[in-house]
């Protein structure tokens, strides 16, 4: 994994240190659930079908509410690297926590632990004798400003990392980053939840509703599937709202 120079990191940081202290604004969540609102009446979509995806995809609480929110963000599960040497494992992990990551998988000669601390990782590395396998176990966050997720996932590309979920509709950058002219753009309310909506319709095709939103978010059936059935708890809380 290519490594981030101490100057790129440390304006990253100091970025990240500008917008400290700044609140979510319920605001920019109205705005984003008025966006779903016309885009599901534009397109003849079931009424409240993208609320209840946005929500299971980005929900943030404002007090007793829970809204989509745009500057959401997940960085899926890292490939796993393979070592020889504990002591390159161990500077692996320190590099991957020092980027954001802050649990971890390990492979010990098949042994295999998930979601470890930093702290419990370094301590099997140290007493283990052998071929040694990491990967980060992934990051999600929510930023207050659009200008704090674009700096936080042009970190991570910078890292080499681009299995990225971005915006209120969590559009994969890896698969479907060529959508969006920027990083800008793809935080974008109205972008973001049309080009989810162009894949979702891509699927209706075929399928009924929630055949295309299982597929939206997975072509494995039974992720699909989960999937489905969350989403289909959020409809009906979504249409109890509205009732």
């Amino acid at each position: 994994m290519k490594r981030l120079h101490l100057a790129l990191f440390t304006f990253f940081m100091s970025v990240q240190q500008a917008f400290a202290g700044q609140a979510f604004d319920e605001n920019v969540a109205r705005q984003t659930w008025d966006v779903m609102n016309r885009i599901e009446y534009r397109d003849s979509i079931p009424t409240g079908l993208l609320q209840a995806m946005g929500l299971v995809e980005s929900g943030h609480k404002f007090g007793g509410k829970f809204m989509p929110w745009p500057y959401a963000v997940n960085v899926n599960k890292t490939v796993f690297e393979t070592y020889t040497n504990k002591i390159e494992a161990r500077d692996e992990l320190n590099y991957l926590a020092e980027s954001g990551f802050d649990r971890f998988d390990l492979r010990l000669d098949g042994e295999r632990k998930y979601g470890l601390t930093r702290r419990a990782a370094l301590n099997m590395i140290r007493n283990f004798d052998g071929e040694i396998m990491i990967r980060a176990a992934g990051i999600s966050k929510k930023f207050e400003t659009k200008e704090k997720a674009v700096s936080f996932v042009q970190q991570m590309k910078d890292l080499g990392i681009t299995n990225i979920d971005v915006g209120v509709m969590q559009v994969n950058l890896k698969y479907h980053g060529d959508a969006f002219a920027s990083l800008d753009d793809a935080f974008d309310p109205y972008t973001n939840v049309n080009y989810a909506v162009t894949y979702l319709m891509q699927h209706r095709k075929s399928r009924d509703w929630w055949g295309s939103v299982g597929r939206y978010h997975s072509g494995t059936g039974l992720h699909a599937k989960r999937y489905v059935r969350t989403v289909y708890d959020m409809y009906q809380l979504v249409h109890g709202m509205r009732g």
